[in-house]
């Protein structure tokens, strides 16, 4: 699934959804996803900082496979 997929997936759940890329952290920091709302709750909100779109990708499934949420079910 790629990014795109996925926040439209997101998005018809009600969530808001940021992937950004910041030039000016340092490497392994560049890249951050945030999701909030729809089923997210604010102690379910999620936010991660990695080194490359594709880890930000991964650690959101993850964590919303951990909440029994799944753009694969």
């Amino acid at each position: 699934m790629d990014a795109v997929e996925l926040m439209e997936w997101l998005a018809r759940l009600g969530c808001c959804t940021v992937l950004k890329a910041d030039g000016e952290r340092p490497p392994g920091k560049r890249w951050t996803v945030i999701a909030s709302g729809g089923p997210l709750s604010p102690d379910t909100s999620f936010r991660a900082d990695r080194p490359s779109p594709d880890d930000c990708l991964e650690a959101l499934l993850a964590h919303l496979e951990g909440l029994g949420l799944s753009p694969f079910a």
